[in-house]
């Protein structure tokens, strides 16, 4: 059994992970996870289950996403294009009015 001054020799710290002395390994586990948890539960995961690897579907969907913004991107530029072909056009009409009127 690992003595308890040994344990806790570089104290508790939210900021450094728990250092393994090479006693007590159950316990040091059991610190290693709760502080690992603490910054990220996703950086827990990553631990057991191994990173993310990206599938062809994945890839497929951000393809399909991208193209998709470039076509969103595009129709909005033709968008304020038009708007101000529309106030142009506005403007000649509402001067062609004010010259029939007088």
């Amino acid at each position: 059994m690992a003595n308890i001054s040994q344990t806790f020799t570089e104290g508790a710290s939210i900021n450094k992970p728990p250092f393994f002395i090479g006693e007590n390994y159950p316990f040091w586990k059991i610190r290693m996870k709760i502080f690992l948890e603490s910054v990220d539960k996703g950086v827990w995961d990553a631990i057991v289950s191994g990173p993310f690897q990206p599938t062809n579907r994945y890839c497929e969907l951000l393809e399909a996403f991208k193209e998709l913004h470039e076509e969103a991107t595009k129709l909005q530029q033709s968008n304020n294009k038009y708007k101000g072909e529309n106030k142009w056009l506005e403007s000649t009409l509402k001067q062609l009015e004010e010259e029939t009127k007088i």
